[in-house]
This record gives structure tokens, C-alpha cells and sequence, in this order.
């Protein structure tokens, strides 16, 4: 871990973070059933509808098959597709449609908060990672760089990225293209906006606890977990969303707000799985949440949900 904490110090925030403490008890468990939800606005910002970007009186088509929307940039949108066999990566929404990289999988590139860059994963092995960074306008490449072993590009802001894996975390300045060590563990979520870091202490397979501190600036640790492994951070770094730390698959059907303290908020439950998890606000997390038959996204606060979109069929596992 990046926090060194006397024994004294360790002990007690354990104590009060550890899932199951009395201090938690209260915390709502909500069951979501798509179906019966009370239907709310729609989904703030851009986002999908079947093949169609919508934002507010906006609409996008977006080209290709099995659409990925990765965010605005600009009066644009950045969207990955697969066309004739393999992803690409598009620029559209303002003006010709233009592919900015091919090759690759969409969850492996990484739209910066500002919409100005993308940090693709060219390849990846046990030894060796090559992540390029292009603009999300042209296309053109920014900083290319080999990593040792196989981390991930977490998060970009400006011209930093945070890279984090097995093997420690690390800023890299996409202007300098230097990069210096911000952590030894498991780094695996970052927010460079929000100024949050998550990593293990070592692999959580093998009894690995997850850290929650800043990322920047003076240090401060939070909360330790060794059951649960963060999934996303509110955009004022006060909440997260976490999930169980060894959760994989197409999903899992459990999770909990918290309080970036670790207090419990709320833990919701759904009959199949949870897709994607992104908060909306600071207080609200939309989920995408799917029964057997039918999923929504869905938003909740504090154990209070309703339906952000119209009901569409469950994907098939």
C-alpha cells in the first residue's frame, strides 16, 4: 500500500470500516426489480439507446455494430463499433464520420475527462504492455510507451494518466512522457479528478485488502477492505460503489454505496447482474441493472431507485 499507518492506527481503522460493523446496520438493502420501478428522467448526458446517441435534444446514429460509447469530445462523440470483423475506433457527431485507430477492444481505450485524448492498449502480455495515446480529434499519436508486465491505463486528466496493475501504480506525463511510481500494490481504480486511488495490498486471490486514499496532494488513506474492491467513485470523491473484491463474469448481482469513508449507504441487489456502474452526481448512481428478461438503467440514491430508461431485454450471458 502506498500509507504506512502505525499497528495502533491499522487496528482501528479496520475496526470501523470492516463490512458488518454495528455502524452499518441501518443501511437500506433495496432488491431492484426493473419492472416495477417508478419511471424517472432519463439519464443525464450522453448516452445510448440502442444504435442512437442521445444528449438531451441530441441525436447521434452510431455507425457500425454493438456500439461502446466512450463520452463527448467536444461537439463530438467518441464511439467504438465493430465493422467487418474487428473494433475501430469513431469520432462522430460533428461532422463526417472518422475512424481514429482499428484494432483492439473497446473497454481497453480510455476517453481523458477532457474529451481531447485516447489511451489505447495496443498489446498486452504477462512482460509487456504498449499503450498509445492519440487525440480524440484527429487521431494523431500524443505519447506511445511500453510497460513492464500488463497494467492499465485508469484514468486520464489533461496531459496525466494514472497506469496501475499487479505491479504498482504510476503518473505518466503525456507532455513529458516521464512517468513516476505513486504506489507499490495492486493499483486497480483511479480518479484523477476526484483525487481517489484504490489498490491491494497484494493479489486479492490470495487475501489481498483493498485501500482507498488520494491519488495527489497530501496523503490521507480512508478505508481498508478485505471483502469488497471499488467499482467507481462519485466525481466529488465523497462515494463509491464497491463490489466483492473477487466479483468477475458478466457482472455482479450485489452491490453497495458507500461513503469513501467506508460507512455503508445502501446495497442493492438485482435478480441476474449489474452491468455498467457510473454516477450520474455526486449522490446518484445509475446502474444498469438486468432480471432474467428485462433489464434498465437504473438510478438510486441512498437506497432509493427509480427507472432512467425504458425496460429493454436482458443480454444473453
Amino acid at each position: 500500500m502506498k500509507r504506512l499507518l502505525s499497528a495502533l492506527g491499522l487496528a482501528a481503522l479496520l475496526a470501523t470500516t470492516l463490512p458488518g460493523t454495528p455502524a452499518h446496520a441501518a443501511a437500506p438493502v433495496t432488491t431492484i426489480k426493473p419492472a416495477e420501478l417508478p419511471r424517472g428522467a432519463d439519464v443525464a448526458g450522453p448516452h445510448l439507446v440502442g444504435k442512437v446517441i442521445v444528449d438531451g435534444d441530441r441525436r447521434v446514429r452510431a455507425p457500425g455494430r454493438a456500439p461502446w460509447l466512450h463520452g463527448a469530445s467536444g461537439d463530438g462523440y467518441i464511439v467504438s463499433a465493430r465493422s467487418a470483423g474487428r473494433w475501430h475506433l469513431y469520432r462522430v457527431g460533428d461532422g463526417a464520420t472518422k475512424v481514429l485507430h482499428t484494432g483492439g477492444y473497446p473497454e481497453y481505450a480510455v476517453l481523458s475527462d477532457d474529451g481531447a485524448k485516447v489511451a489505447l492498449t495496443l498489446s498486452q502480455t504477462s512482460r509487456r504492455t504498449v499503450v498509445k495515446v492519440i487525440s480524440a480529434t484527429t487521431g494523431a499519436k500524443i505519447r506511445r510507451k511500453a510497460w513492464a508486465k500488463a497494467p492499465r491505463v485508469l484514468d486520464i486528466d489533461g496531459n496525466r494518466a494514472v497506469v496501475g496493475g499487479p505491479d504498482g501504480g504510476y503518473l505518466w506525463n503525456l507532455r513529458t512522457g516521464r512517468s513516476r511510481v505513486i504506489d507499490t500494490g495492486f493499483v486497480y481504480e483511479a480518479d484523477l479528478g476526484a483525487n481517489r486511488l484504490a489498490s491491494f495490498d497484494k493479489d486479492p486471490y490470495d487475501g489481498g485488502c483493498s485501500s482507498v486514499s488520494t491519488l495527489l496532494g497530501p496523503e490521507e488513506l480512508f478505508t481498508i477492505d478485505c471483502t469488497e474492491a471499488v467499482r467507481a467513485f462519485s466525481d466529488d470523491g465523497a462515494r463509491m460503489i464497491t463490489v466483492h473484491k473477487l466479483s468477475d463474469g458478466i457482472g455482479p448481482n450485489l452491490v453497495r454505496e458507500r461513503t469513501v469513508e467506508g460507512k455503508r449507504l445502501a446495497t442493492y441487489k438485482v435478480g441476474f447482474f449489474f452491468g455498467e456502474i457510473r454516477w450520474e452526481t455526486d449522490t446518484a448512481v445509475l446502474l444498469d441493472a438486468y432480471g432474467k428478461r428485462k433489464g434498465a438503467t437504473v438510478r438510486c440514491t441512498e437506497g432509493t431507485c427509480e427507472r432512467a430508461s425504458s425496460l429493454r431485454a436482458t443480454p444473453a450471458a
